[in-house]
């Protein structure tokens, strides 16, 4: 692709005259939290905000990154619910900017908490567990409605069971409803939940909640689909690969799901589900994959077991997967970022606009530490940071007004532009000196 890029008074652009875009990302180092020796991010909104875990005298702590114009950013800790004793993880943020995960109570139980606020000024809120449940976790959130109001989907244990269970918060954090998607199943979990507009008509809005089930013989991942007031409208059993147990780890507004299933034989494979059908995704290694996150373009992330001759568990790769092709993550990266970045271990979140966040080892031989990242598709850059305050926002307007003088320029050199009419063009603020991206197709 040719992009040609035209200069005004005031802006300092990189020069992009007849250059080819590279397919490959730019890499931010999300640096450790005070006292932290090593950290994943484990997940992010769309713009860049991101969540994770630090590990802080042996014990993990849940950490936020904000990314700002540098190529590194530093991690702050959350703090613990009341009660609590700083342990957990923070796994979910939404656009806006809620944060979900598991907190230790002093008793030493995990209970399922949201955090809100922002910057240093984070509060917890303890989302309890099921009516006779010992404990519980958060594993995702839905973006709010226009009240305010966000879902959350985890699970709640006790010694013999784990049932799937949604939080349903107001934006100060106060739990309004808690519901048992499975009250009359022993086992089922709730990994991923998606607020679905499928129109601007005011009232048709609904929930879809990634999971699984233990069914007799069988534990299949499942995807239920609920009205707003937390009521299941059904649950479709997405089937396996041909073995016993799959797991929905993530679902998109279209109902496609990305998880693992088992084959008949041989190791666990990462999957995608869509138009009624779950097709195995392959492997960068010679064992498992795992499927962890996907946007609603299909691209799908997560990592990769290696293992040696003898069966012993050596690593991990991180991996994307896109249009029929998963790629290493770590091959991606330029040629500096890759001699910098020596493995990239997981890949566990990939948010509307390609962003990916994961964990990885950066630096070498003894100075090597486990950090988290963010990665970005190819991108248009800035050469630098604008030193005057903006005046006035871009608007989809004006974006759309690009996209007809592009074709207008496009077709009488004889360029395809029948695709153009369905771009999605989403305004956002990328962070640092990106201008802007494409993703998907």
């Amino acid at each position: 692709m040719k992009l040609r890029t035209i200069h005004r008074t005031q802006l300092s652009v990189e020069a992009l005259e007849s250059r080819d875009c590279p397919s490959t990302y730019s890499i931010v180092d999300l640096l450790l939290p005070t006292g932290a020796t090593n950290s994943t991010a484990l997940g992010l909104n769309d713009s860049a905000l991101v969540v994770g875990r630090a590990s802080v005298s042996g014990f993990s702590q849940p950490a936020v990154w904000q990314v700002g114009a540098g190529p590194t950013a530093a991690g702050t800790l959350l703090p613990p619910v009341d009660g609590g004793v700083g342990r957990g993880d923070a796994f979910d943020v939404n656009n806006s900017g809620m944060i979900a995960g598991t907190s230790i109570l002093v008793d030493g139980f995990p209970h399922a908490v949201v955090w809100t606020g922002s910057g240093a000024a984070y509060a917890a809120h303890d989302l309890g567990v099921l009516a006779g449940f010992g404990e519980s976790g958060a594993n995702a959130l839905s973006n709010a409605d226009t009240a305010g109001r966000t879902w959350v989907a985890g699970i709640s244990r006790t010694a013999s069971s784990e049932h799937a269970t949604l939080w349903h918060v107001d934006a100060a954090g106060s739990v309004l409803a808690t519901v048992d998607l499975e009250p009359s199943l022993a086992i089922s979990n709730a990994r991923d939940v998606r607020l679905v507009d499928p129109s601007p008509t005011s009232g048709d809005e609904y929930l879809l909640v990634a999971g699984e089930v233990q069914l007799p013989g069988v534990k299949p991942a499942v995807v239920w689909k609920l009205n707003l007031s937390g009521g299941v409208l059904n649950r479709t059993d997405l089937g396996t690969l041909g073995g016993a147990y799959s797991a929905g780890w993530a679902v998109n507004s279209a109902g496609h799901v990305a998880g693992q299933s088992l084959p008949a034989s041989g190791w666990a494979r990462a999957f995608l589900h869509r138009d009624g059908v779950m097709s195995n995704l392959g492997s960068l290694t010679n064992g498992h994959s795992q499927a962890t996150a996907l946007n609603d373009s299909d691209i799908v992330v997560g990592a990769c077991d290696i293992f040696s001759k003898t069966g012993a568990y050596q690593g991990s790769k991180a991996f994307v997967w896109q249009d029929g092709v998963m790629r290493d993550l770590q091959q991606q990266l330029g040629t500096k970022d890759k001699a910098n970045w020596s493995a990239l271990f997981s890949a566990n979140d990939v948010n509307a606009v390609g962003q990916i966040v994961g964990g990885g080892r950066v630096g070498k031989g003894n100075a090597a530490q486990g950090h988290a990242f963010l990665m970005t598709p190819a991108a248009l850059h800035a050469s630098a940071l604008g030193t005057q305050p903006a005046t006035a926002a871009l608007s989809a307007d004006q974006a759309r007004k690009l996209v007809a003088e592009a074709s207008a320029r496009w077709q009488p050199a004889g360029a395809d532009i029948s695709d153009l009419s369905n771009l999605d063009i989403r305004i956002a603020d990328l962070g640092g000196t990106t201008l802007g991206l494409a993703s998907g197709h």
